[in-house]
C-alpha cells in the first residue's frame, strides 16, 4: 500500500531548500520536537521515512524557511470568524494583494506564502490579530503542505496549479506585513538552520536530485541506477561538496526505500564512491571575465516573463473534475489535460451545436498546441487521463469519433480519414454508356479527433514544396468542407468535424515555427498552451475505476443532450459579461504574438460552448462563458511568454531597436539601419508603428525649416510581455467576480469588432 505522503514527496521540498518533517493527519509532528526538527538533509528525509508513517507533511515556517503563511480559515458555525470575509474587507480598505503561491487546506481554508522580509526582522505567529479567521504562521510555527491528508480525509491541494518549488512567492505589501507584525522592532531571528556538515549547498542540492531520481528508477534498472548516482556523488564528496558519511547513510536509505538487498546496496555503493573518488568535481567555475559581484535592487535587473498561472474559473463542471481526478495522483499538467478533454469532448459531440456570429458559425471544434517548457514537461501525461474517461462500454448509447495518433504529414492524409464517397466514371464497353460508380463508400463518420505528440513533424511537413498540411488544416477548422483541386487526390469530405491536439518543446518550436505559417493564419487557429512538470510521482496511479464511471456517465447524457441540439444562444447573464468583456477582447496586440492570438474571439465562443454543452445546457450562461474567458487568458498568457519577444516583421523590430537610442528623423533612422533598408519600405514600417500607436510623429524647428522625428511611446512595450513590477499589486485569478473592471484585468484575447449576439 503506498503511504500517504511518500519519501518523493518531501524530497521536493528538499530540492527547493525548504525544511519539512512528517506529521499525523491530525497536524501532530512525528518528530520529538516537532517544527524544530525539520530538515532539509536527505539522509535525514530517507530516514524518517524508512521508520514512519507520515499521513501529513509539516513545512517549518519563519527564517529557517524563508516564508511566513496568512492563514484564512474557513467559516465555519461552530467558530466565530470568517476568514474570507475579513480578507476582502482588508482587501477594499488597504488594496490588493500579490498573486502568490496558495494551498486550499484539507479542512477547505486557504494558506497565502509570502516570502521572509528583507529586513529582517520576524513575523510571528498570531490568531486573530488581522480579522476574525485570519492566523499568521511565522517565526516559531508551521503549516501542513500538500499532498498531505486531513483528518477530513481530503487532501491538502495547491491552488492556480502552481506549487511552492515552482515559484518564489513575492513580499508582502507594507500595510499587510505591518498588521502581521503588530508594530515589532526586535531584532532579526537566528539565521535558518545549517545544512548537513560538511555540505555546500551545490552538493546538497545534488544529492537531493540524485535520491529523486532514484525514486523513479524502475524495476529492472535499480542497481545501475544507484551505481551511477553513487559514482556523481562520489565525486561531489572528492570535490569537497558533500561528506561521505552523509552520502552512504542517504543512498543505504534510497537503496531500502527500492528494496534492494542491503548487502548488495553496500557493495554498490561501495564501488561506486570509490570510482567517484578518483575524479573530484564542483560547481562550475564563472568564465573568466564574467562580473562576479551580486546586482543591488537600483542595478539592472533581468526581464523575466513569468509563466502563465491558469485560473480556477477555468476548472468547472465536468471538465474540472478530470483535471483534479486526473492530476491528484500523476505528473500531468492541468491546463493541457484540461484542453485535451475540451477538445475530444467538442469532437464527440459533433457539429449540430453551434454559435452564430453574423453568417458564421462555430461548431464545437477545437485545435490546441501544448508546449512544454522542456523535454520532462510530461505533456503525454495529459491524454491518457482523457483517453480513458472516453472509452466507453461497448453498451453506451454513443458512437464514438474517430481517434488518431497522427502524425500530421499531409493535408490529404486527414481527408482521406473523414471522405465523402468517391465516385468515378464507368463506361459500359458493350453498350458503350457511361455511369457514376462508387468506388469507395467513404467514411460515414466525420468526427475525428488526433492527438500526435510529435507537432515538430508537422511544422517541417509543412516547410516542403506542395505540402497542403497547413491550408487544408485551416480549412478544417473553419468549416469542415475541403475539396483539395488536385490531379490526384480525389479524396474530399464535407461536413467533416475535426479536432487536433498536438505536443512540442518550446526550444523544438524556437527552431521550427516559421514566421509564414504564423502569419497566414495557421497559428492563430491553435490554442497555446504551456505546460511543464505539476509535480514529481514518482509512481503514478491510476485513475479510480469508481470515479471514472460517475464522471462517464455525466459526460455520456452532455453527450447525448448535446448531439441534438441547434444554435445556442446567450442568455442575459452572458450577453452582460460579453460586453464588459469586449473592448479588452479587440484590443490589438502588436509583434508575432498579436498574429497567433488575433482570432481570440472565436476561440472564446467556441470553448463556452463546449462549457455550455458539459453543463447539458441548451443555451450558453454566464458561467461557461466565464470559463472560457478564464482558459482563454491563460492561452493568450502562453501565446505571449511563447512569442512575445519576437516581432512579425523583422524590418519593424530593427527600427524599434534603433529608436530605443533615441528619436530620430528619418534619414537618421535609414542611416542607422545600415542605409539596407529602402526608403518605401521603411515608410510603411513608419506608419503601421504609427497606426498602432507605438511611434509618434513630433514636428521640430530646425535651423532653416522644421524637421519631422520618431520616438517610441510607453506602449512600444507593452505590458502583456513585460514582466511585471514585483512590488506592484497583482490580480488574484481565483475571484469569482465578472464586473468589467475584474475582466479587464485578466488580460483577454483580441478579435474582431463586429459580433452580434
Amino acid at each position: 500500500m503506498i503511504p500517504a505522503v511518500r519519501v518523493c514527496d518531501a524530497l521536493g521540498y528538499v530540492l527547493a531548500g525548504l525544511p519539512v518533517f512528517p506529521c499525523q493527519r491530525d497536524k501532530t509532528p512525528l518528530t520529538p520536537h516537532g517544527f524544530k526538527d525539520a530538515s532539509n538533509d536527505p539522509a535525514q528525509i530517507f530516514a524518517w521515512w524508512g521508520s514512519l508513517e507520515a499521513e501529513a507533511l509539516g513545512l517549518a515556517t519563519g527564517a529557517a524557511s524563508g516564508l511566513w503563511v496568512l492563514d484564512v480559515d474557513a467559516p465555519k458555525p461552530d467558530r466565530n470568524g470568517d476568514g474570507p470575509a475579513a480578507l476582502t474587507a482588508l482587501i477594499q480598505e488597504h488594496g490588493p494583494l500579490p498573486a502568490t503561491v496558495e494551498q486550499v487546506t484539507g479542512g477547505g481554508g486557504r494558506h497565502l506564502f509570502f516570502a521572509w522580509p528583507r529586513d529582517r526582522l520576524p513575523v510571528r505567529n498570531s490568531a486573530g490579530k488581522l480579522g476574525p479567521g485570519l492566523d499568521v504562521r511565522g517565526e516559531g510555527g508551521y503549516v501542513i503542505v500538500p499532498p498531505s491528508l486531513h483528518h477530513s480525509g481530503n487532501r491538502y491541494a495547491w491552488a492556480k496549479g502552481l506549487a511552492l518549488e515552482e515559484m518564489e512567492p513575492p513580499q508582502a505589501p507594507p500595510w499587510l506585513l505591518a498588521m502581521a507584525r503588530g508594530g515589532t522592532s526586535e531584532p532579526p531571528p537566528s539565521p535558518p538552520a545549517p545544512r548537513a556538515k560538511g555540505a555546500t549547498p551545490y552538493g546538497q542540492r545534488a544529492l537531493a536530485n540524485e535520491l529523486v531520481e532514484l525514486a523513479r528508477v524502475a524495476q529492472g534498472e535499480r542497481n545501475e541506477a544507484l551505481n551511477k548516482a553513487t559514482f556523481k556523488l562520489g565525486q561531489l564528496v572528492a570535490g569537497g561538496q558533500l561528506e561521505r558519511g552523509q552520502v552512504e547513510a542517504a543512498l543505504l536509505g534510497a537503496a531500502s526505500g527500492l528494496g534492494l538487498p542491503e548487502r548488495e546496496a553496500r557493495a554498490t555503493i561501495k564501488s561506486g564512491l570509490e570510482a567517484g573518488l578518483r575524479e573530484p568535481r564542483g560547481p562550475v567555475p564563472a568564465r573568466p571575465g564574467l562580473a562576479t559581484t551580486t546586482t543591488t535592487d537600483e542595478e539592472w535587473q533581468p526581464d523575466i516573463r513569468r509563466w502563465p498561472v491558469l485560473p480556477e474559473a477555468a476548472l468547472s463542471g465536468p471538465a474540472g473534475d478530470l483535471v483534479r481526478l486526473a492530476c491528484q495522483d500523476s505528473e500531468a499538467d492541468p491546463a493541457a489535460v484540461l484542453v485535451t478533454f475540451l477538445s475530444r469532448f467538442g469532437i464527440e459531440v459533433g457539429p449540430s451545436p453551434h454559435i452564430l456570429v453574423g453568417d458564421a458559425k462555430h461548431p464545437p471544434r477545437l485545435f490546441a498546441v501544448v508546449v512544454g517548457a522542456s523535454s520532462k514537461a510530461r505533456k503525454g501525461t495529459s491524454g491518457q487521463p482523457v483517453q480513458r474517461v472516453f472509452t466507453f462500454d461497448a453498451q453506451a448509447p454513443h458512437l464514438p469519433a474517430h481517434n488518431s495518433p497522427g502524425p500530421l504529414s499531409s493535408g490529404e492524409g486527414l481527408v482521406w480519414k473523414v471522405r465523402d464517397p468517391i465516385e468515378a466514371w464507368q463506361v459500359d464497353r458493350k453498350t458503350g454508356e457511361g455511369k457514376y460508380v462508387i468506388n469507395d463508400p467513404g467514411e460515414d463518420n466525420k468526427r475525428l479527433f488526433v492527438l500526435e505528440e510529435e507537432f515538430a513533424a508537422a511544422l517541417q511537413s509543412t516547410k516542403r514544396e506542395g505540402n497542403t498540411l497547413s491550408t487544408i488544416l485551416r480549412t478544417l477548422w473553419d468549416s469542415g468542407n475541403v475539396d483539395p483541386l488536385t490531379k490526384t487526390a480525389k479524396a474530399k469530405t464535407t461536413g467533416a468535424h475535426v479536432g487536433v491536439v498536438t505536443h512540442i518543446t518550446a526550444p523544438e518550436l524556437a527552431r521550427l515555427l516559421d514566421e509564414t505559417e504564423a502569419l497566414n493564419g495557421f497559428a492563430n487557429r491553435f490554442l497555446w498552451v504551456c505546460a511543464k512538470r505539476a509535480k514529481s510521482v514518482p509512481f503514478p496511479q491510476p485513475l479510480p475505476q469508481a470515479e471514472v464511471a460517475a464522471l462517464q456517465r455525466r459526460i455520456l447524457a452532455a453527450l447525448e443532450m448535446g448531439r441534438e441540439l441547434g444554435c445556442l444562444n446567450f442568455d442575459q447573464g452572458a450577453r452582460a459579461l460579453w460586453l464588459a468583456a469586449y473592448p479588452d477582447l479587440s484590443q490589438d496586440h502588436p509583434g508575432l504574438a498579436g498574429t497567433v492570438i488575433n482570432r481570440g474571439e472565436a476561440q472564446v465562443l467556441r470553448l463556452a460552448l463546449v462549457y455550455a454543452l458539459l453543463d447539458s445546457a441548451r443555451e450558453i450562461r454566464a458561467g461557461p462563458l466565464q470559463s472560457a474567458l478564464a482558459l482563454c487568458g491563460y492561452c493568450r498568457d502562453s501565446a505571449l511568454y511563447i512569442f512575445g519577444r519576437v516581432e512579425a516583421d523583422p524590418i519593424t523590430k530593427r527600427v524599434l531597436t534603433a529608436l530605443e537610442a533615441g528619436p530620430m528623423t528619418a534619414t537618421e533612422l535609414y542611416k542607422a539601419l545600415g542605409n539596407s533598408v529602402s526608403k518605401k519600405r521603411l515608410e510603411i514600417s513608419l506608419g503601421e508603428l504609427i497606426a498602432a500607436g507605438r511611434l509618434e510623429q513630433i514636428k521640430e524647428a530646425g535651423a532653416t525649416k522644421p524637421k519631422t522625428i520618431y520616438r517610441l511611446t510607453e506602449k512600444s512595450e507593452f505590458s502583456e510581455i513585460s514582466s511585471p513590477d514585483p512590488s506592484a499589486p497583482q490580480d488574484n485569478s481565483n475571484s469569482s467576480d465578472n464586473s468589467p473592471a475584474r475582466i479587464g484585468n485578466q488580460g483577454l484575447w483580441d478579435g474582431p469588432a463586429e459580433v452580434a449576439l
